[in-house]
């Protein structure tokens, strides 16, 4: 029988990406994905996610999706149209892949309905790609629910204090770090795995070894990718930086290299949205190293399906 796993989201490019991998997956079921705004709109995440489950298939389309938080708790939004696009996912025509169909949306708050799925099911693995306003308000409604997930993965922060949207913040933990601050003082570290910006930039892919996976294919999933991160390459200069794939790839097969980090958020002041680690036995797994091999493979799996 297959895991449960809920995915928190602000598709975004390469949450696009991660969706598809855990879509490919054969040991996780997507039970719910539920929207936030940061890398875009929540409309325009909302619009992403049915984007990306509508061109995959295989009665994706029937996994139920939600709207949550339109911004963070305190901090303004923080959308990124010069990187993801206007629509945040390239700027894609959706009649270039059959997908020019009506967005679905389920009438039920995302918050609430995270909450019900960790009533609902004694196996779920929460996946977070976005700011994480929605997990922090859905710790303070309803802690004892929240507390039967099996484990968080979370795709935020850069435990070598090195970000991506200020010198010291990675961009979901700056969009909210009173969220981080939340899920890391509420939720058990032991049970967090911290997928981070110091992470994905040890493995970017660039040139040759880029090619190798995002232009070899001639399939209807490949066009959709390429298509949707031309935009974004542009901006990184042709540097494939997969945050959020790595953060779902950590999610669904591990890592070969692992520090345990207790992780604290700056809330205030110039380096607000800072990850501040220390060294714990106890504390935040904090992927250091993963099988880029095995990871291609799961990536050629995904843009080869059809």
């Amino acid at each position: 029988m297959k895991k449960k796993l809920w995915i928190d989201t602000d598709v975004g490019v390469d949450d696009s990406l991660a969706i598809l991998l855990c879509l490919n997956s054969s040991e996780y079921e997507i039970v719910g994905i539920s929207c936030c705004g940061g890398n875009a709109s929540l409309k325009n995440v909302i619009h992403n996610v049915n984007r990306t489950l509508n061109v995959w298939g295989h009665d994706s389309q029937k996994i139920p999706i939600y709207g949550g938080c339109t911004r963070g708790l305190i901090e303004k939004p923080m959308v990124i149209p010069e990187i993801h696009g206007d629509d945040g996912l390239g700027d894609i025509n959706d009649k270039d892949f059959g997908i020019d169909i009506p967005d679905r949306i389920e009438k039920e708050n995302a918050i609430n309905a995270l909450i019900e799925a960790c009533q609902r099911y004694d196996d779920l693995y929460l996946l977070t790609l976005a700011p994480l306003t929605n997990i922090a308000l859905a710790l303070r409604m309803n802690l004892d629910a929240m507390l039967r997930l099996k484990h968080i993965t979370i795709m935020g922060g850069a435990e070598d204090g090195v970000g991506n949207t200020s010198p010291y913040a990675e961009f979901n933990f700056r969009a909210d770090p009173h969220a981080a601050y939340i899920v890391f003082t509420t939720f058990p570290q032991e049970r967090i795995t911290m997928s981070t910006w110091t992470l994905t930039t040890h493995h970017q892919f660039k040139g040759e070894k880029m090619k190798n996976i995002c232009d070899r294919h001639n399939t209807l999933i490949e066009k959709f990718v390429a298509e949707s991160w031309k935009k974004l390459l542009i901006f990184t200069k042709g540097c494939l930086l997969m945050a959020d794939p790595h953060a779902a790839f950590v999610a669904l097969y591990g890592y070969t290299k692992v520090e345990r980090l207790r992780v604290t958020i700056v809330t205030e002041g110039e380096k607000i949205g800072m990850t501040e680690v220390v060294s714990d036995p106890n504390g935040t797994f904090v992927p250091k190293e993963l099988d880029e091999t095995e990871l291609i493979a799961k990536l050629e799996a995904v843009l080869t399906d059809h």
